[in-house]
């Protein structure tokens, strides 16, 4: 197994989901970077601390560069609601209710690039089409959390939505140039249960069991899917994702 360290492992631009806001504009025949400048890349969140809390004022666009974050619900114990991995945004859709629903917790060292919104305001009144990649841009998110939860919703049986959740872990790196069959796991087993509705202790029986039946090895938070076509039967994947797991 490949020994993969995922705070050293920088999405590149190309696959990062903001790069639509990134990309040079074209304004009268000449490229112009109007986003350099403003944008505050590679800021470094600690394992364990906070990018934001629920309640705060949304204020940044923020992308995960490097690391992994966990989406938690306030309260006591907090539920995890999601993950985000190097290359996707960190709660976007906070921009429709002016607040973050979720806290953000870095679960390794992790790196975030930033803009304002007020920043994305100002470019967006100099050129129309930056409106237009924003609005393309949530449109996308929007897509990948409706898509995640139809990985997840129905699943009642734990081996299923273990498969599941792995499977959509597998085609989210793929999306954004990392190893699809080999890679690390930041979140602690709890994190994943309380996810996936599951109790840790089933989450790592269910483990235990995929790794007998030849589908997987893990070490630690180290996975390897050794069996992609028996992982994908077992979560019962639509055809539009099996046709992305190649």
């Amino acid at each position: 197994m490949a020994t993969i360290k995922s705070d050293t492992n920088y999405v590149s631009c190309a696959a990062c989901e903001m790069n639509a806001l990134c990309l040079p504009f074209e304004v009268a025949g000449k490229s112009l970077d109007l986003i350099e400048g403003v944008l505050h890349r590679r800021k470094l969140i600690k394992k364990d601390e906070p990018l934001f809390f629920a309640g705060d004022t949304f204020e940044t666009f923020e992308c995960v560069s490097a690391g992994s974050f966990k989406l938690v619900v306030p309260g006591n114990p907090g539920r995890v609601a999601g993950f985000s991995y190097a290359g996707e945004m960190l709660d976007a859709g906070a921009m429709y209710t002016g607040r973050h629903c979720y806290d953000a917790v870095a679960l390794e060292n992790s790196y975030v690039c930033a803009i304002s919104q007020e920043s994305v305001e100002e470019i967006s009144h100099q050129i129309p089409d930056f409106q237009g990649r924003l609005i393309r841009l949530m449109s996308e998110q929007l897509f990948h959390v409706n898509r995640l939860m139809t990985l997840l919703t129905g699943r009642r049986k734990a081996d299923e939505r273990l498969a599941a959740f792995l499977a959509g872990v597998s085609i989210r790196f793929q999306e954004h140039g990392f190893p699809a069959k080999e890679f690390r796991l930041s979140m602690a087993r709890d994190d994943i249960a309380s996810y996936l509705g599951l109790a840790k202790g089933t989450v790592s029986r269910v483990l235990a069991r995929f790794h007998q039946q030849g589908l997987i090895v893990s070490s630690g938070k180290y996975f390897e899917i050794k069996d992609i076509e028996k992982l994908k039967k077992l979560a019962s994947l639509p055809v539009s994702f099996l046709q992305q797991m190649r």
